[in-house]
Protein backbone atom coordinates (compact mmCIF):
# COMPACT_ATOMS: atom_id res chain seq x y z
CA UNK A 1 0.00 0.00 0.00
CA UNK A 2 2.83 2.43 0.89
CA UNK A 3 4.18 1.51 -2.92
CA UNK A 4 0.69 2.11 -4.14
CA UNK A 5 0.90 5.87 -2.60
CA UNK A 6 4.36 6.70 -3.63
CA UNK A 7 4.94 4.46 -7.46
CA UNK A 8 2.19 5.85 -10.36
CA UNK A 9 1.38 2.22 -11.09
CA UNK A 10 -1.54 0.45 -10.59
CA UNK A 11 0.18 -3.12 -10.12
CA UNK A 12 1.06 -2.10 -6.22
CA UNK A 13 -2.78 -1.43 -5.39
CA UNK A 14 -3.84 -4.33 -7.68
CA UNK A 15 -0.94 -6.54 -5.61
CA UNK A 16 -2.60 -4.66 -2.39
CA UNK A 17 -5.98 -5.92 -3.19
CA UNK A 18 -6.10 -9.37 -4.69
CA UNK A 19 -3.62 -9.76 -1.20
CA UNK A 20 -6.64 -8.89 0.86
CA UNK A 21 -9.25 -10.67 -1.46
CA UNK A 22 -6.87 -13.83 -0.29
CA UNK A 23 -6.97 -13.27 3.52
CA UNK A 24 -11.17 -12.45 3.52
CA UNK A 25 -11.18 -15.91 1.46
CA UNK A 26 -9.14 -17.73 3.96
CA UNK A 27 -9.37 -16.29 7.47
CA UNK A 28 -12.42 -14.18 7.53
CA UNK A 29 -14.81 -15.28 9.93
CA UNK A 30 -17.82 -13.96 7.96
CA UNK A 31 -20.35 -14.28 10.21
CA UNK A 32 -18.98 -12.04 13.51
CA UNK A 33 -16.26 -10.17 11.59
CA UNK A 34 -12.54 -10.58 12.48
CA UNK A 35 -9.74 -12.89 11.37
CA UNK A 36 -8.94 -16.09 12.29
CA UNK A 37 -5.07 -17.33 12.87
CA UNK A 38 -5.54 -20.24 10.98
CA UNK A 39 -6.76 -20.80 7.07
CA UNK A 40 -10.65 -21.80 6.63
CA UNK A 41 -8.88 -24.36 4.10
CA UNK A 42 -6.35 -26.08 6.73
CA UNK A 43 -6.48 -28.69 9.00
CA UNK A 44 -9.37 -29.28 11.33
CA UNK A 45 -8.71 -27.65 14.86
CA UNK A 46 -11.13 -28.12 17.63
CA UNK A 47 -10.75 -24.08 18.42
CA UNK A 48 -9.92 -21.63 16.13
CA UNK A 49 -8.01 -18.43 17.96
CA UNK A 50 -8.70 -15.16 16.71
CA UNK A 51 -5.84 -13.42 18.74
CA UNK A 52 -5.64 -9.61 19.51
CA UNK A 53 -2.76 -9.54 21.85
CA UNK A 54 0.13 -8.44 20.15
CA UNK A 55 3.69 -9.91 20.96
CA UNK A 56 7.07 -9.16 19.28
CA UNK A 57 5.35 -8.30 16.41
CA UNK A 58 1.95 -6.73 15.70
CA UNK A 59 -1.30 -9.23 15.95
CA UNK A 60 -2.53 -10.11 12.46
CA UNK A 61 -6.23 -8.28 13.22
CA UNK A 62 -4.50 -4.95 13.86
CA UNK A 63 -2.36 -5.15 10.64
CA UNK A 64 -5.61 -6.21 8.63
CA UNK A 65 -7.82 -3.55 10.23
CA UNK A 66 -4.98 -0.77 9.13
CA UNK A 67 -4.89 -2.27 5.75
CA UNK A 68 -8.76 -2.34 5.25
CA UNK A 69 -8.33 1.68 6.08
CA UNK A 70 -6.21 2.27 3.84
CA UNK A 71 -7.71 0.63 1.05
CA UNK A 72 -10.84 2.51 1.99
CA UNK A 73 -8.77 5.94 2.00
CA UNK A 74 -7.32 4.93 -1.55
CA UNK A 75 -10.16 3.42 -3.30
CA UNK A 76 -13.35 4.82 -2.17
CA UNK A 77 -14.65 1.09 -1.43
CA UNK A 78 -16.64 1.40 1.30
CA UNK A 79 -16.79 -1.89 1.91
CA UNK A 80 -13.14 -2.01 3.29
CA UNK A 81 -14.14 0.63 6.11
CA UNK A 82 -16.70 -1.62 7.01
CA UNK A 83 -15.33 -4.47 7.49
CA UNK A 84 -12.42 -2.97 9.37
CA UNK A 85 -15.77 -1.25 11.76
CA UNK A 86 -17.04 -4.90 12.23
CA UNK A 87 -13.65 -5.87 13.08
CA UNK A 88 -13.17 -3.10 15.60
CA UNK A 89 -16.73 -4.12 17.23
CA UNK A 90 -16.15 -7.93 17.65
CA UNK A 91 -12.90 -6.98 20.12
CA UNK A 92 -14.26 -4.10 22.03
CA UNK A 93 -15.45 -5.74 24.67
CA UNK A 94 -11.75 -7.31 25.59
CA UNK A 95 -9.64 -4.60 24.17
CA UNK A 96 -11.63 -2.24 26.73
CA UNK A 97 -10.69 -4.83 29.68
CA UNK A 98 -7.20 -4.91 28.82
CA UNK A 99 -6.13 -2.37 26.54
CA UNK A 100 -2.24 -2.31 27.05
CA UNK A 101 -2.63 -5.60 25.57
CA UNK A 102 -3.30 -4.63 22.18
CA UNK A 103 -1.56 -1.13 21.32
CA UNK A 104 -1.67 -2.25 17.35
CA UNK A 105 -5.22 -2.69 17.20
CA UNK A 106 -5.72 0.82 19.57
CA UNK A 107 -3.65 2.42 16.90
CA UNK A 108 -6.03 1.10 14.09
CA UNK A 109 -8.68 2.41 16.01
CA UNK A 110 -7.07 6.14 15.89
CA UNK A 111 -6.67 5.67 12.30
CA UNK A 112 -10.40 5.15 11.46
CA UNK A 113 -11.49 8.21 14.10
CA UNK A 114 -9.16 10.46 13.38
CA UNK A 115 -9.67 12.94 10.66
CA UNK A 116 -8.30 11.56 7.07
CA UNK A 117 -5.64 13.49 5.94
CA UNK A 118 -5.16 12.94 1.77
CA UNK A 119 -1.89 14.28 0.23
CA UNK A 120 -1.77 14.58 -3.57
CA UNK A 121 1.26 15.62 -5.39
CA UNK A 122 0.74 15.92 -9.48
CA UNK A 123 4.71 16.55 -11.19
CA UNK A 124 4.83 17.87 -14.49
CA UNK A 125 6.82 14.49 -16.08
CA UNK A 126 8.53 12.79 -12.28
CA UNK A 127 8.33 11.84 -9.25
CA UNK A 128 12.28 13.59 -8.64
CA UNK A 129 10.74 16.52 -9.08
CA UNK A 130 8.30 16.61 -5.98
CA UNK A 131 11.32 15.76 -3.57
CA UNK A 132 11.19 19.21 -1.72
CA UNK A 133 7.55 18.53 -0.97
CA UNK A 134 8.45 15.06 0.32
CA UNK A 135 11.20 16.96 2.71
CA UNK A 136 8.38 19.02 3.97
CA UNK A 137 6.52 16.35 4.81
CA UNK A 138 8.83 14.09 6.51
CA UNK A 139 9.05 17.35 9.03
CA UNK A 140 5.16 17.08 10.04
CA UNK A 141 3.76 13.84 11.79
CA UNK A 142 1.17 12.58 10.10
CA UNK A 143 0.96 9.20 10.96
CA UNK A 144 -2.37 8.63 9.49
CA UNK A 145 -2.06 10.50 5.74
CA UNK A 146 -2.15 8.88 2.53
CA UNK A 147 0.02 10.41 0.02
CA UNK A 148 -0.23 9.33 -3.70
CA UNK A 149 2.61 11.05 -6.24
CA UNK A 150 1.64 11.13 -10.00
CA UNK A 151 3.11 12.57 -13.14
CA UNK A 152 0.40 14.57 -15.33
CA UNK A 153 0.30 11.26 -17.82
CA UNK A 154 -0.24 9.10 -15.29
CA UNK A 155 -2.54 10.70 -13.15
CA UNK A 156 -5.23 9.94 -16.11
CA UNK A 157 -4.87 5.83 -15.88
CA UNK A 158 -4.98 6.32 -11.91
CA UNK A 159 -7.70 8.58 -11.24
CA UNK A 160 -10.55 5.97 -12.00
CA UNK A 161 -9.45 3.43 -9.86
CA UNK A 162 -7.68 6.41 -6.98
CA UNK A 163 -10.58 8.68 -6.60
CA UNK A 164 -8.70 11.06 -4.44
CA UNK A 165 -6.91 12.08 -7.92
CA UNK A 166 -10.09 13.61 -9.35
CA UNK A 167 -9.46 16.86 -10.81
CA UNK A 168 -5.91 17.17 -9.84
CA UNK A 169 -3.79 18.87 -12.14
CA UNK A 170 0.23 20.35 -12.00
CA UNK A 171 -0.68 24.16 -12.22
CA UNK A 172 1.79 26.25 -14.77
CA UNK A 173 3.58 23.15 -15.29
CA UNK A 174 4.89 22.99 -11.47
CA UNK A 175 4.39 20.58 -8.99
CA UNK A 176 1.44 21.03 -7.48
CA UNK A 177 0.27 19.75 -4.45
CA UNK A 178 -3.22 19.39 -2.75
CA UNK A 179 -3.82 18.78 1.24
CA UNK A 180 -7.33 17.45 1.59
CA UNK A 181 -9.20 15.89 5.25
CA UNK A 182 -12.30 13.89 4.51
CA UNK A 183 -11.82 14.69 0.98
CA UNK A 184 -12.22 18.30 1.27
CA UNK A 185 -9.04 20.17 -0.30
CA UNK A 186 -7.11 23.01 0.23
CA UNK A 187 -6.71 25.50 -2.44
CA UNK A 188 -4.04 24.09 -4.53
CA UNK A 189 -0.64 25.19 -4.32
CA UNK A 190 3.00 25.34 -6.09
CA UNK A 191 4.65 27.24 -3.06
CA UNK A 192 6.78 25.27 -0.58
CA UNK A 193 6.02 27.52 2.11
CA UNK A 194 2.21 27.56 1.28
CA UNK A 195 2.24 23.73 1.34
CA UNK A 196 4.02 23.65 4.75
CA UNK A 197 1.76 25.66 5.89
CA UNK A 198 -0.72 23.82 4.96
CA UNK A 199 0.09 20.66 6.38
CA UNK A 200 0.35 21.85 9.59
CA UNK A 201 -2.99 23.01 9.89
CA UNK A 202 -4.51 21.43 13.68
CA UNK A 203 -6.64 17.97 13.64
CA UNK A 204 -9.86 18.60 14.94
CA UNK A 205 -10.32 16.45 17.90
CA UNK A 206 -13.10 13.34 17.85
CA UNK A 207 -16.40 13.85 18.37
CA UNK A 208 -17.61 13.72 21.58
CA UNK A 209 -19.56 10.88 22.53
CA UNK A 210 -23.64 11.87 23.12
CA UNK A 211 -24.39 12.75 26.58
CA UNK A 212 -25.74 9.94 28.73
CA UNK A 213 -29.37 10.08 28.83
CA UNK A 214 -30.95 11.52 32.55
CA UNK A 215 -32.91 8.45 34.37
CA UNK A 216 -36.44 8.97 33.91
CA UNK A 217 -38.37 9.93 37.41
CA UNK A 218 -41.21 8.30 38.54
CA UNK A 219 -43.29 10.96 39.85
CA UNK A 220 -45.66 8.76 41.75
CA UNK A 221 -42.65 7.95 43.79
CA UNK A 222 -42.19 9.78 47.55
CA UNK A 223 -38.88 12.00 48.07
CA UNK A 224 -36.26 9.84 49.45
CA UNK A 225 -37.02 8.90 53.21
CA UNK A 226 -40.60 9.69 53.31
CA UNK A 227 -42.32 6.34 52.64
CA UNK A 228 -45.09 5.89 50.79
CA UNK A 229 -48.25 5.79 53.63
CA UNK A 230 -46.62 9.21 54.86
CA UNK A 231 -46.65 10.36 51.32
CA UNK A 232 -50.16 9.41 50.90
CA UNK A 233 -50.90 11.29 53.98
CA UNK A 234 -49.72 14.57 52.35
Amino acid sequence: LLSTQLSPKLGWLDAAIELQAALDRRFLDREHGGYWMGPSDGETLWVRAKPIADGAEPTGNAVSASNLLRLHQLTGDAAYRERAEQLFAVFADAVTRLPWGSPALLEAVDQAFEESREIVLITPSGRDQAEPFFRELARVDLPHRIVVVATETDRAKLEPRIPVLSGKRARGGKVTAYVCMNQVCELPTTELATFARQLRHPVRPYPAPPAAAEPAVDSALPPVGIHRDQAASH
